[in-house]
């Protein structure tokens, strides 16, 4: 597994700062404005980086490689979502930081807005990944472009319909207004680990039958 993770970090060392500063830049711009939509476009950034060295190992056919080594297909789905899982929390803590450094410029204190924004970061994820890692190792990247693309549409179709609803009722929450949502919170963090779980045995389960 660590040398999966290992093999995984070197693909991604010539193109992850990029990536990077590029999500540090939508979330200054998110935090400034006060836009979820930058701060979501984080979220499907770290849910790409795995899928990028999907298609790296694809097209240089190391997936078939991948077989002969003393690795299970099992250990091998599981580092790309470790390694997703990663990109993410370290979004989540350039958000946290630059929400708190924002916070304390303007003298509000660390608000409340935090939690907000961290649930819809982490549930944001957890949806993407849920839904498309299952297809891609179903299919392959080649075979499941075009679900990968619908999927990409079905999740911006969702996040708008989101972001409309949220501007209409203009939803937002405060310090005082904290305890309320304590509930909604553990429900949000519970489905999205729910979700992820069942994405993970699924893309063991279609990896483990394709033919490579």
């Amino acid at each position: 597994m660590k040398g999966l993770l290992i093999k995984d970090l070197y693909l991604v060392k010539g193109y992850g700062t990029s990536i990077i500063l590029i999500s540090a830049l939508f979330i200054a711009i998110g935090i400034m404005n006060g836009s979820y939509a930058f701060l979501m476009l984080t979220a499907l950034y770290s849910a790409m980086i795995s899928i990028n060295t999907m298609s790296y190992d694809e097209r240089g056919h190391w997936d078939t490689y991948a077989d002969s080594l003393p690795v299970s297909r099992t250990q091998v789905v599981l580092s790309k979502y470790i390694l997703s899982f990663i990109a993410m929390l370290i979004v989540w803590i350039l958000y946290l930081a630059g929400q708190t450094i924002a916070d304390v410029c303007s003298g509000t204190g660390v608000s409340a807005h935090m939690l907000s924004m961290s649930l819809i970061l982490w549930s944001s994820w957890g949806f993407m990944v849920a839904l498309l890692y299952p297809v891609l190792f179903r299919f392959g990247m080649e075979k499941g472009r075009v679900l990968y693309m619908l999927a990409i549409m079905v999740i911006s179709g969702v996040s708008g319909i989101f972001l409309s609803i949220k501007d209409e009722l203009d939803v937002s929450i405060t310090v005082s207004d904290i305890t309320p949502y304590t509930g909604i919170a553990a429900c949000v963090i519970v489905l999205s680990a729910v979700l992820v779980t069942i994405s993970v045995l699924l893309s063991i389960h279609f990896y483990g039958k394709r033919d490579l």
